[in-house]
Parts: structure tokens; C-alpha cells; sequence
């Protein structure tokens, strides 16, 4: 199965990102929220993360939030299995919390490789990701330790996994799948009346922000919709409406464009052409300022410095470069504006483009 681990879509600094699953806004007094803190940043970290308490002991596990992943996973000592990774820090899954072959659940994780000649052996998966990593292992249950926004903890019994092996790159202890599949972190949360099908993203531009999932800090009355759509990873995943791209407040040749918003990385892709028209637009408004293009630097290849003077802040460029603006042409005056320091990285001395093809 394929999982994402792109973001395609930049997510502006302290801008919240609300992506509304279901009708929502009736009103539960059983339902609740989780407030999760973020660490990381966008560059040079690329991922944004979240601690979770699991198990009796309530063991932190700092898990890479993803809502382009469908499965909630933590890096594990599995018996029966050898492994070259330190043990510490690694959760060790109880013998009674594996999910045996015959649960739906795991239906679900297997997809179409659904096999389950005997019923209770336990329910093992693989995923692939779009950098080619691989992730092995196999269903458990356990206890999440939550601390709900009406101020109760519970002890939230969810499906997950133990991922016993990973070729590739995944930092911190495993992924926080959040898709709209029925294995992901939200649905399970609602499915046992504890949160409604709600996620939201608060990301500050100096690293960290916060994460909630629930309706309680949204306001509907304070917030611009557009609608959420399916457009790959077996309809799970969080999809845009046809998007325009505007140009300091002008439209552009850059249309139809359908994104994908996918928390799994830090930098923002488009496809050639769209990449391409917007690079062009960009290049012909610094004609005749004093911003050069320059080498690449670490993993951005457009680059630009100053001719005569060091480039410390955005406040240098922000008379140069020009604002972004995604216009959601299904529904009026939705418009997500991307300023300079959500499209350009600095680094060292020299502003760097940050939208990769």
C-alpha cells in the first residue's frame, strides 16, 4: 500500500487549516477535543511532530504527524523478530494486544493483499511511501493517553502499529496517520464517541504550532470552507476543489489546479508546468531589483541573494518578491494568501525559493 509522506500545499505561519469530514456542528455533549503541542519546522527539519503516551505505562513516543498516512504506527521490539535497531526507547507490544488476521481492521490495512487463511494469526502489513521507504509490521491494541479540551483524560483503546523494521528515512519513533481511512487516529477517536471528524493545523513560521483534532476551538462563523474532495490514496486522503493561482492579487495562466493537503512534509511540490508558470512569474517581477539568482543551495535548486548587501530577514525582500494567493473557484471569496515567508526559506544569507517541481 501507498502511503504519502509529501506536503502539497504550503501551510501559511499561524494560519489555521480546518478540514471539516462530516456534518459536524450539531452538537454532541459526549464529544470533546485533543489539543496536541507541535515541535519541528519546515526547513531544515521538513516535519512537524506530536508526543503520544501509550501503553500502561504511558510511554512518550514522538510520532511524525502525516494526514497523507492511514495508519498510526510506532517504531517496536517485536518477538519473533530480529532487528539491528537500539531497543531503548522502542514500544514493547503486549502479548494480548495483537489484532488477530480476522478483524475488519485488518481488512482494511491488507486492502486488496487481504489473506487470512487462519483467523487468528496476527495482521501484518507493508507500506510503501512516495520516497520509495518501506514500513513492516503488524496490528496491536493499546491504550492512547489523552488529555480531552473539556479538561477529562481517558484511556483510548486504538489500533496501531508495531513497526518492527523501515528501510529509508523516518525520524522520530513512527508516524501519527491521520487519513480518513477507518484505521486512521480520527476516525478511530470518533468511532468511540470522543472527538467529532474534525483535524485542524496551527503552524508558527519560527517552528512548532499546535494540533487539534475536534470542533470545540472552531468557530464555523470565523472560518472560510471549501469543500474537501478524494483524488488518490483510496479516497483517504484531503483533497482541494479546482484552485487558481493569483499573482499579487492577479489572476494567472496557473488554473484548474487540484491540491492535496498532506502534513507528511514541510516543502510545498507542484507539478512541471504549474512549477514552471509560477517560477516564470516570479523571475520576471525581480527584473531590475537588485536580487540575483544565485547557486543552489542544500535541497532548494532556485535560489537568490542580494548584489551588494546580506539578506538577514524577510523584511529585505518583502519590496521584491510578491504575495501568492490560492483563489478555491467553487466557492466565493475563499482565498488562502501565501506572503513571502510561506513560499521562500531563508537560508544563511540568501532567500530561497521553496516550491520544488
Amino acid at each position: 500500500m501507498t502511503e504519502g509522506k509529501r506536503l502539497i500545499i504550503v501551510l501559511p505561519s499561524m494560519m489555521m487549516i480546518v478540514v471539516l469530514l462530516c456534518t459536524i456542528f450539531e452538537g454532541s455533549l459526549a464529544t470533546s477535543s485533543v489539543v496536541f503541542s507541535l515541535s519541528g519546522n519546515a526547513y531544515p527539519k521538513g516535519a512537524y511532530f506530536v508526543d503520544i503516551r501509550i501503553g500502561n505505562q504511558a510511554k512518550p513516543f514522538e510520532l511524525h504527524v502525516d494526514t497523507g498516512s492511514s495508519l498510526t504506527w510506532v517504531k517496536c521490539v517485536a518477538p519473533f523478530e530480529s532487528s539491528t535497531q537500539p531497543q531503548e526507547g522502542l514500544y514493547k507490544p503486549p502479548k494480548q494486544s495483537i489484532v488477530q488476521c480476522q478483524d475488519p481492521l485488518c481488512a482494511a490495512v491488507q486492502g486488496k493483499k487481504y489473506d487470512c487463511e487462519n483467523p487468528t494469526d496476527r495482521c501484518d502489513y507493508v507500506f510503501k511511501y512516495d520516497d520509495d521507504s518501506l514500513a513492516y509490521g503488524y496490528l496491536v491494541k493499546d491504550h492512547f493517553h489523552l488529555r480531552l479540551f473539556n479538561g477529562h483524560a481517558t484511556r483510548a483503546p486504538l489500533v496501531f502499529g508495531c513497526g518492527y523494521k523501515q528501510t529509508g528515512d523516518f525520524d522520530g519513533a513512527g508516524i501519527f496517520g491521520l487519513s480518513r481511512g477507518s484505521l486512521g487516529f480520527l476516525s478511530q477517536m470518533h468511532s468511540q464517541g470522543l472527538t467529532q471528524e474534525v483535524i485542524g493545523h496551527c503552524f508558527n513560521s519560527r517552528g512548532g504550532g499546535f494540533l487539534y483534532i475536534g470542533d470545540d476551538l472552531v468557530n464555523p462563523l470565523e472560518v472560510s470552507w471549501t469543500p474537501i474532495t478524494s483524488t488518490s490514496n483510496h479516497g483517504q486522503d484531503y483533497g482541494s476543489e479546482p484552485v487558481e493561482l493569483l499573482f499579487d492579487g492577479s489572476s494567472t495562466q496557473v488554473r484548474g489546479l487540484q491540491f492535496v493537503f498532506d502534513s507528511g512534509s514541510g516543502l510545498s511540490y507542484l507539478n512541471q508546468q504549474p512549477y514552471q508558470d509560477t517560477l516564470d512569474l516570479i523571475s520576471d517581477a525581480l527584473e531590475g531589483t537588485p536580487l540575483i539568482r544565485t547557486q543552489p543551495m542544500t535541497i532548494f535548486s532556485i535560489c537568490w541573494k542580494h548584489n551588494q548587501n546580506a539578506i538577514r530577514s524577510f523584511d529585505d525582500v518583502n519590496n521584491y518578491f510578491k504575495s501568492l494567493t490560492l483563489n478555491f473557484t467553487n466557492v466565493p471569496n475563499v482565498k488562502l494568501n501565501l506572503p513571502v515567508q510561506d513560499y521562500l526559506t531563508l537560508v544563511g544569507v540568501s532567500g530561497i525559493f521553496s516550491i520544488q517541481n
